[in-house]
C-alpha cells in the first residue's frame, strides 16, 4: 500500500518540539523556529496547496511501514519512546533480584510471561476456560447480568459499553457512562449497508467468527451455525445503535439518569445485580448515552434464548483475548483485522506485549521510564519551557 494523503498525519511543529526537547541535537540543525524544514515541498506555492507545501518533502521520502495501518509524526515519536521503553521493560524482566511487589518486579513479571511464546503455544485456549465455564453456567437473566459485569471487568466489551468518565456537562464530576457497544465490527453501518463492499466484509467476518469458534473446540458445522447466531445477535444490536453521524451531536448522546430511571427504562434488566458485581452498587447519576439502545438491550436479556446469549458471549470473550493466546488465535485475529485496517504485517511479539504491559501497568512502566529518561536537569528544562509558555500567553 502506498502512503496516501489520508494515511499521512503530519504535524511537523509538534514532532520537532517533542524531539528537540528530548535532546537529539542533530535534528535542531534541520529546523528553524521549531519547524522541520525538510518536510517542505518548495515546488508548490503554499497558497495553492498548503498541505502539499508543508508535508510534500516528508511524503516523498516516507513509506507506510508494513506493520502499521497509518503513519505520521506522532507515530514517529511513539516509536522512539517505544524503543526506550523496551530497554526499560526488558531490563526489569531480566532482573531476578527485583521485589515482586515493586514496580520493577510487576513490570518484569508481566512482560516475561507475555513474551513467552512457547508457553502460549502450550496453553492454547486454556487461559479462556474459566471465563467460558462462567458463561456456560448462566441459568437466568439475573446471572446473565452478573456475568456481563464480570466480563466487563475483565476487558470483554459484550452487550453494551460501560465506562467511568467525566460528566460532559459538569467537568468536576466523574460518572458512570453507558451506551451502545458489544459489536465486533466498528459501527452500525458495517451491519446495515447493502453495498457490495459491506456484504463482502460481513462474509469475511462470518467466516472469521466460525474459525475462532472452531479454535475453541466447536465442530465445523457447529461453528458455522454459531457464527450465524453471533452475526444475527450483533446485527440486532447494530440496528438499535446510532450512526456515526448521529453521534456527532453531543446532546444526542447525553442523557443523565438515576439508577431508578435506568431501571424503568429497561424493567427486564437487573441493574442492581450488574452494578453490584461491577463494584458500583450506588453509582449516583449515570450518563445513558443511547437510551433506545439500552432499551433494546433490555428486551434482549429476556426475549433472546440463553443458548444464543452464551454463544455470543463465548465469541466476545474469544475476540477480546485472541491477540494474546496461541499463534493460531493471533494469526486469525490479525487476518481479519488487516481486512479492516489494511495493515500488511503483524507487529513483532515484543511490541504487542510491550503495549499490553504499558496498558495494564502504565503507572509502573511510567516510573521506570522516567527514572531512565527524565533526570532532574530535564525537569528543570521542562519547567522553564512551561513558564516561558505561560509568560508568552499572558503577554
Amino acid at each position: 500500500m502506498q502512503l496516501q494523503r489520508r494515511y499521512a498525519f503530519r504535524f511537523a511543529p509538534a514532532l520537532m518540539t517533542a524531539l528537540a526537547f528530548a535532546g537529539p541535537q542533530n535534528l535542531l540543525a534541520q529546523t528553524r523556529h521549531g519547524v522541520d524544514v525538510t518536510t517542505i515541498d518548495r515546488r508548490v506555492k503554499p497558497a495553492d496547496d498548503f498541505y502539499q507545501y508543508a508535508n510534500g518533502g516528508w511524503l516523498a521520502k516516507t513509506k507506510l511501514p508494513a506493520d502499521k495501518p497509518y503513519y505520521g509524526a506522532f507515530v514517529e515519536v511513539k516509536d522512539r519512546n517505544e524503543a526506550i521503553l523496551r530497554q526499560v521493560v526488558e531490563a526489569a524482566a531480566n532482573d531476578k533480584a527485583a521485589l515482586p511487589d515493586s514496580p520493577r518486579g510487576k513490570v518484569g513479571l508481566f512482560y516475561r510471561v507475555g513474551i513467552d511464546e512457547a508457553r502460549a503455544e502450550k496453553l492454547g485456549a486454556a487461559p479462556l476456560q474459566p471465563i467460558l465455564d462462567r458463561i456456560a453456567a448462566v441459568q437466568d437473566s439475573g446471572a446473565l447480568m452478573e456475568t456481563l459485569a464480570r466480563l466487563h471487568r475483565q476487558g470483554v466489551a459484550a452487550g453494551f459499553m460501560v465506562a467511568a468518565g467525566q460528566d460532559d456537562k459538569d467537568s468536576t464530576r466523574i460518572i458512570v457512562q453507558m451506551g451502545q457497544g458489544g459489536m465486533g465490527l466498528p459501527t452500525r453501518d458495517y451491519y446495515t449497508n447493502d453495498d457490495e463492499k459491506s456484504k463482502t466484509l460481513r462474509a469475511l467476518y462470518l467466516a472469521h467468527i466460525a474459525r475462532v469458534l472452531a479454535l475453541l473446540g466447536d465442530k465445523p458445522d457447529e461453528a458455522k451455525t454459531n457464527a450465524d447466531t453471533v452475526l444475527a445477535f450483533e446485527t440486532r444490536l447494530a440496528k438499535a445503535s446510532l450512526t456515526p453521524v448521529q453521534m456527532r451531536d453531543p446532546n444526542a448522546v447525553y442523557h443523565k439518569m438515576t439508577l431508578a430511571e435506568l431501571q424503568a427504562l429497561t424493567p427486564q434488566t437487573d441493574w442492581n445485580r450488574y452494578l453490584t458485581t461491577l463494584g458500583k452498587p450506588d453509582p449516583g447519576d449515570l450518563d445513558v448515552g443511547m437510551p433506545d439502545f439500552l432499551r433494546e438491550f433490555g428486551k434482549m436479556t429476556t426475549d433472546t434464548p440463553l443458548p444464543q446469549w452464551k454463544t455470543y458471549l463465548r465469541w466476545q470473550a474469544a475476540k477480546a483475548y485472541a491477540g494474546r493466546l496461541s499463534k493460531a488465535f493471533v494469526d486469525e485475529n490479525f487476518a481479519f483485522g488487516s481486512a479492516l485496517t489494511g495493515q500488511k504485517e503483524l507487529s513483532p511479539r515484543w511490541k504487542r506485549v510491550l503495549g499490553m504491559t504499558d496498558a495494564v501497568l502504565g503507572e509502573a512502566t511510567g516510573q521506570l521510564y522516567v527514572a531512565k529518561t527524565f533526570p532532574p536537569e530535564a525537569k528543570q528544562r521542562a519547567l522553564k519551557l512551561v513558564k516561558n509558555l505561560q509568560a508568552a500567553l499572558r503577554e
